[in-house]
């Protein structure tokens, strides 16, 4: 049992030492921003439209900003030509698919099926999806960044 334990301990450790301490700030304050403008944006919206057209646009345009600042910030990404198209295509496959379909359908769920206020959750909702953001761009998606910069 001690075994399998040390085991898993290692596996633990070694993904904590491929974060950058700069990088997790530079996230979590490029995070915040986009979750600022996303809420701020979201929130308009609803004087307009329903929650669901609020939650789409507000996605769309958060997703877009966030895609920039992870390049360009936090992973200092220096992706070039085919290098930077595969970086787009996988960040779209796992932001707008993976957590863009988590934020937009976790948001339908919590408030159609399980009667929550749509103003409320919305929050609860991003903080969630950004930590998820966060391990898939740093694992997944500036993943060729990431190998580079894992020492800083």
């Amino acid at each position: 049992m001690s075994l399998l334990f040390h085991r898993i301990f290692e596996k633990v450790l070694c993904i904590f030492h491929r974060f950058s301490f700069w990088e997790a700030v530079r996230f979590g304050l490029s995070g915040a921003g986009v979750m600022v403008i996303h809420l701020v944006l979201y929130y308009s919206l609803l004087l307009c439209f329903d929650y669901k057209t609020s939650n789409l646009i507000a996605l769309t345009v958060a997703k877009v900003s966030a895609f920039l600042l992870n390049k360009f910030w936090v992973f200092k990404s220096s992706a070039k030509g085919k290098s930077a198209l595969w970086e787009i295509f996988r960040y779209i496959l796992v932001r707008v698919i993976c957590t863009g379909c988590l934020d937009f359908f976790g948001l339908i769920f919590l408030v159609d099926v399980c009667g929550f206020n749509e103003k409320i959750v919305k929050p609860i909702i991003l903080i969630f999806v950004t930590i998820l953001n966060f391990l898939l761009g740093k694992f997944f998606v500036f993943v060729n960044n990431a190998k580079s910069q894992s020492i800083t």
